[in-house]
């Protein structure tokens, strides 16, 4: 039975299997984190780059750190489908066919120069990959699991080649390319070699094939917003549209999107899925399932062109805010009560809350005259970003008794100036009610937040603190 874990425990992990293959796999930390990234995706992986770059190496870590079985197959142009899948051979001394196996059962499969056999030997991979089985003869056996597939391909020799066509491509997770080393990357691999004294490499294996199946099921626990779906539709549906592509994704590339930015989520420790993850993943999931015009195949035109086009034109969606006691969004000026100097728990900045609102006596608000219970919407409650709300400061600091309209510099707003207005004690509009003044500019979630009127200058304890450390009160 496979154990379970968590989201946190299944990124912990697996950055330890990343950790692992680094030590030998050199300057390659985003390369492998994609294509670990996929393998827990449950996808497959097609490593495209020129001889020499590391590709067969990190295939091999890969599998002695995942610790699953492993098996290559090297693809040459008299390679036949039994050859990869297996064959019933007659025995003898049992007057028996018996099936002797290929190398596609194994954990991991690295297919090597998968471009350098016929396309009927390569059509063999299609049903391995896509249904995790192998028909011989008649008959159907299942690929032990996890299975994975790693193949490689040179894309800059095309005598005696077999280009990959589109239906096996787009069966391919991600592509990745590796790319050339810097200098001290480099040096660092002859380092490694001679230190090492000998040729084969040899990792710690940090989990095992049920291990890599607890960390897929984990996989499914990541949050995905809606916002985030829409936005890998919007990039898919972006490159079908593009002047310079005959033939864009395909809805499989917009799966595969959100399948390897959540995988990609654990990696990163989290348990939820942000725009940034899909940016990461979007060239590798989309350059390959895109098709350029004919009349552009001798410009320098590229697919990954394409979508680093596609990147920038389509809108990002915006940050959601988190839940907080009491329904609705959080208020803007949340972290740290000035007079109190209590940080809040949620947030470690210097824009300022008060400590008595949230997240302990919020309920207790009108009687201190602070805050009013959280609402809905975009105007959140809170009383002041400068001080801690008390009974007599309430009274003496109502909200239009004083002090109209001053721009100023607040802490946590990155230097940037705000305006702030008092309403009248009576006015509706404050989310504070009868206490609250309330900013004509829009936060970064679009609401306002209400205040006390600045009282007086103080300097701040706190060395280096934002805005030379000086306060108002």
């Amino acid at each position: 039975m496979t154990p379970s874990l968590t989201v946190q425990e299944a990124g912990r992990r697996a950055g330890d299997v990343l950790a692992e293959v680094e030590r030998t796999v050199i300057g390659k930390h985003h390369q492998l984190e994609v294509v670990l990234a996929g393998l827990l995706a449950r996808g497959h992986v097609l490593l495209e780059d020129v001889p020499g770059l590391g590709k067969t190496l990190a295939a091999r870590c890969l599998a002695q750190a995942l610790g699953l079985d492993f098996a290559r197959a090297q693809f040459t142009p008299d390679l036949l489908p039994a050859d990869l899948t297996g064959s019933f051979v007659y025995d003898q001394r049992s007057r028996d066919f018996e099936l002797r196996r290929g190398p596609v059962f194994t954990g991991l499969l690295l297919a090597d120069e998968i471009n350098r056999t016929p396309p009927k030997t390569q059509a063999a991979l299609l049903e391995a990959m896509q249904e995790r089985q192998v028909t011989i003869e008649g008959r159907t056996f299942v690929l032990p699991e996890p299975f994975h597939v790693l193949a490689t391909a040179n894309p800059v020799e095309h005598e005696g080649t077999y280009p990959l066509p589109e239906a096996q491509l787009d069966r391919f997770l991600l592509r990745v390319s590796f790319g050339y080393p810097s200098a001290d990357e480099e040096h660092a691999v002859l380092t490694g070699r001679l230190d090492r004294r000998r040729e084969e490499v040899v990792l710690d294996r940090v989990t095992d094939a049920a291990g890599l199946l607890a960390m897929q099921e984990a996989v499914e626990d990541v949050e995905v917003d809606e916002s985030v779906t829409r936005y890998c539709v919007a990039l898919s549906t972006a490159t079908r549209s593009h002047p310079q592509v005959l033939t864009g994704a395909s809805p499989r590339g917009s799966l595969a999107l959100v399948l390897v930015a959540r995988a990609l989520a654990v990696l990163r420790g989290r348990d939820y899925v942000v725009p940034e993850d899909v940016k990461a993943v979007a060239v590798p999931v989309l350059a390959h399932r895109i098709t350029l015009r004919p009349e552009l195949w001798m410009s320098d035109a590229s697919t990954e062109q394409v979508v680093a086009a596609v990147l920038a034109q389509v809108a990002v969606p915006a940050t959601l805010e988190p839940a907080w006691p009491g329904g609705g969004r959080r208020p803007p000026s949340a972290g740290r009560c000035w007079s109190r100097r209590r940080r809040a728990p949620w947030r470690s900045s210097w824009a300022t809350r008060c400590w008595w609102c949230w997240p302990h006596r919020w309920r207790s608000a009108p009687r201190w005259g602070c805050c009013t219970p959280p609402v809905r919407g975009p105007g959140s409650t809170c009383c002041s970003t400068t001080r801690c709300c008390t009974r007599a400061r309430a009274r003496r600091h109502g909200c239009g008794s004083r002090t109209p309209t001053r721009p100023s510099t607040w802490p946590g707003s990155a230097g940037a100036r705000r305006t702030w207005r008092c309403t009248p004690p009576t006015a509706s509009s404050g989310p504070c009610g009868t206490r609250g003044a309330v900013s004509t500019s829009r936060w970064a979630h679009g609401g306002g937040a209400c205040t006390g009127p600045p009282r007086r200058r103080w300097r701040s304890r706190r060395p280096g603190a934002p805005g030379g450390g000086v306060r108002w009160r």
